[in-house]
């Protein structure tokens, strides 16, 4: 059981930080800088590509931290019904975090 509080716990703690950290990127509130934001060459091209990509960046991010929360609360509900492996529910989180900074690296360097 302590377990499945851990592996939820940790599911809605990395969502709502993915949620907490977009915002501030998706409504432009963020100036080019090199510590925050999404930092991939062709942002630096231009503070008009810096908004554009952060802001995109930013949404995508969102939808991980969607995604995380809804997994964080299945398993909440689901935990006293099915067993998840703790090492397994971790190479998940980092399964979708990985897929999220993947999938913001490609579709940023699309943006014109």
């Amino acid at each position: 059981m302590e377990t499945s509080i851990s592996m939820t716990i940790e599911f809605l703690i990395a969502g709502a930080l993915f949620i907490l950290i977009s915002i501030p990127l998706c409504v432009g509130k963020i100036p080019p800088n090199r510590l925050y934001g999404i930092r991939i060459p062709k942002a630096f091209e231009s503070t008009e590509l810096w908004y554009k990509v952060n802001a995109l960046g930013g949404g995508i991010m969102i939808l991980y931290g969607a995604i995380m929360l809804s997994v964080g609360a299945a398993l909440f509900f689901l935990s006293k019904r099915v067993t998840v492996d703790f090492n397994l529910s971790i190479i998940g989180l980092f399964v979708l975090i990985g897929a999220s900074l993947a999938y913001i690296l490609l579709a940023c360097n699309r943006i014109q």
